[in-house]
């Protein structure tokens, strides 16, 4: 008998792993060690007999024989902990008593799901079982109360890096010029900064190295410049104005109802293999055209990349890149991935992006944090009219670093009463557009943007107002240029039905309330962070 049953699994608490340190290396080692361990099993059911259905980006599904299931399980799970020494993964066997032939049998809420899916009407079977044993490995993770025990001693030395477990080893850090620094590290943090630094081109990293092999394909001019991605954070951020990183966290919208309506393991694969493929391209074309032009050097060497690739896997990515690229880097991305992904699966296809940014100092947990609540944000933003599901972004911008998780929390900031100083998240269309306005604003003096902005603080009527007035003092070749400009704003975020006349406030419904909103501070705000770029000339400052 040679039934093959599914096989599925997902790392555990997967970005806390990777983003548990503020060191590049051990980011970027993180990462890597957790992509060898998907390789390693990948071979392993290979060489048993198993088909890979996906695996990528810390999940997978693989179809193995019954009778092997349970030994692969076990021989997966010691894969990762012989690995990484912390990182554990979840793997759940199909139950052989599946309710297979009628999906009522399931529990009130998963039979909703099921029925709303709208496999059962195409009798697709393998999505069935594709979803039940999904559900199996949610509740597995949920229930799951063990994990690697850490020996930490009260009168012991903590790791400089993690800040978490004992210090026993030491790693020679150089985080600028040639000033060597060594620090204590736990044997975790070890093994991930010795992963971090291996690759070929001194790419550092499998998803930079393919990038590297990208860029050379599209232009060999670039092999004249040997750039390369940074040593640590504070090399990536070198040379701005402010040494500001945006925590960039994108993922494609509802991917999970797609998968259901696979159907069978063909159209698994396909989609599956679809995603992978769209979502890496969709990053790689949106990263040459967006920084291609910081990547280019003289011929001298010493150039930097200005962004770090942590991961693609499946519909989702994380970068981390200097604030001055972040938005223009979202709105690309995700035009590219409604484009390719749609291409190579035949299916229109969102996605949404969450933006954190904050001084290169900040703790990067704390900006993973802040970069998914921007992203559950965004997310609800691109299901705001459920018949016309669009792309999303939203974004946080921390000028003074606080130590807070919740975004909700930061986000409230800006509310003033009845009035939001922003007009947050934006749909695809929409961020393209504020992306024009931005590029606009960054000529604009310092000195008046900081005026406009100190404006806003004051209530609707005040603005309006000063901001006029100071466009009214104009001279006459640039009173007309920035009358459309905040005309332009202000139909940014003006509903279908406004009628009141242009006035950067407009009033629109959130909830159960009416909120009065404007775009203009986050126009000013992305425009400041645009004009970091240590390529471009301050014109602001001559102004």
């Amino acid at each position: 008998m040679n039934e093959k049953i599914l096989l599925s699994g997902d790392v555990d608490a997967i970005k806390e792993y990777v983003f548990e340190t503020s060191y590049l290396p051990q980011i970027r080692g993180g990462s890597q060690l957790l992509i060898d361990c998907e390789e390693a099993i990948k071979k392993f059911i290979d060489d048993s007999g198993g088909d890979k259905i996906y695996c990528g980006g810390g999940s997978f599904l693989f179809l193995v024989p019954r009778e092997k299931a349970g030994d692969l399980k076990n021989e997966i799970e010691q894969i990762y902990l012989d690995k990484t020494g912390t990182a554990t993964i979840t793997v759940t066997i199909e139950k052989e008593s599946a309710p297979l032939e009628d999906p009522g049998l399931l529990d009130g809420w998963a039979s909703r799901l099921w029925q709303a899916s709208g496999a059962k009407d195409r009798g697709d079977r393998f999505a069935l079982r594709a979803f039940l044993i999904a559900a199996d490995l949610r509740e597995e993770k949920v229930q799951k109360r063990t994990a690697p025990f850490q020996e930490k001693l009260p009168f012991i030395k903590v790791c400089d890096c993690c800040g978490k477990r004992m210090a026993s080893e030491k790693i020679q850090r150089s985080p600028r010029g040639e000033v060597v620094e060594a620090l204590r590290a736990c044997k975790i943090c070890q093994i991930k900064h010795l992963e971090g630094g291996k690759r070929d081109y001194g790419t550092r990293g499998k998803f930079n190295e393919d990038f590297y092999e990208f860029m050379m394909e599209r232009d060999q001019r670039f092999a004249a410049s040997p750039a390369l991605p940074a040593k640590d954070l504070e090399e990536l951020t070198k040379g701005m104005r402010k040494e500001h990183i945006a925590f960039l966290y994108a993922d494609g919208n509802d991917i999970g109802n797609l998968l259901l309506k696979a159907g069978d393991e063909d159209g698994y694969r396909t989609l599956s293999k679809g995603l992978t493929n769209g979502t890496k391209k969709a990053l790689f074309e949106a990263l040459f055209k967006v920084c291609g032009p910081a990547l280019r050097g003289d011929g001298k060497g010493g150039i930097i990349w200005p962004f770090e690739i942590v991961t693609v896997g499946g519909d989702d990515i994380i970068v981390l890149v200097q604030a001055c690229y972040a938005w223009e880097l979202a709105v690309e991305f995700l035009e590219n991935f409604e484009k390719y992904v749609k291409d190579l699966i035949n299916q229109d296809v969102t996605a949404s992006c969450g933006i954190a940014i904050a001084d290169v100092k900040y703790p990067v947990r704390y900006l993973r944090s802040l970069a998914e609540g921007s992203l559950k944000r965004a997310k609800k933003k691109a299901k705001d009219d459920p018949q016309n599901p669009m792309s999303a972004i939203d974004f946080i911008w921390l000028p003074n670093p606080v130590l807070s998780e919740r975004v909700e929390t930061l986000a409230g900031y800006y509310h003033r009463g009845d009035r939001s100083l922003t007009a947050r998240p934006y749909a695809l269309d929409e961020a393209k557009t504020l992306k024009s306005l931005m590029e606009n604003a960054t000529d604009l003096p310092r000195s008046q943007k900081h005026l406009w902005g100190e404006a806003l603080e004051r209530g609707i009527h005040v603005s309006r107002n000063a901001i006029f007035y100071n466009v009214a003092r104009m001279k006459e070749d640039k009173l007309n240029v920035f009358k459309k400009f905040l005309k332009d704003v202000t139909d940014l975020v003006t509903p279908q039905n406004w009628e009141a006349p242009q006035s950067i406030w407009v009033e629109r419904k959130e909830g159960e309330k009416n909120r009065w909103c404007t775009a203009l501070l986050d126009v000013l705000e992305l425009a400041e962070l645009h004009s970091m770029r240590r390529d471009r000339e301050r014109k602001e400052e001559k102004a």
